[in-house]
């Protein structure tokens, strides 16, 4: 019985030790751009590749929290817009779905989102400023 517990626990400590390793840990910021629009700044902010804070510092800031996890060699989140959101000011930003790839110091930010019944989407490039989430 201890022998088994024993190997669950290395397990669950490999498990977690993995998640801090993962690509996407760590802070990162860059730019992104609806299509015919002007750039805005972008950080994330990932302590687990399960999920993390998004935040659009520019004129109206807002953001809000990231869930998801990986999706093949990339990854998928769910943004929840939690603060200066479409319920608190006629500006603010609404959810979405961020798909984000990593390659190096480099992430690829694409973005996805319903505003009144439009489909809206976004890209970018985001650099990582650090390894562990901040």
């Amino acid at each position: 019985m201890a022998a088994a517990a024993s190997a669950s626990l290395a397990q669950d400590v490999d498990g977690v030790a993995g998640s801090l390793t993962d690509a996407i840990v760590g802070t990162w910021t860059g730019t992104a751009a609806e299509p015919e629009k002007e750039a805005y700044q972008v950080r994330l902010t990932f302590v687990s590749p399960k999920g993390g804070i998004v935040r659009y510092p520019g004129e109206t800031p807002c953001g809000g929290m990231l869930t998801g996890d990986r999706k093949g060699d990339d990854y998928e989140y769910q943004e929840s817009i939690n603060f200066n959101g479409l319920d608190e000011r006629d500006d603010g930003c609404f959810d979405g779905v961020m798909r984000l790839s990593v390659d190096g110091d480099t992430m690829k930010f694409d973005w996805s989102g319903t505003f009144e019944g439009q489909e809206r989407t976004a890209t970018g490039e985001l650099k990582r400023q650090s390894r562990r989430g901040r």
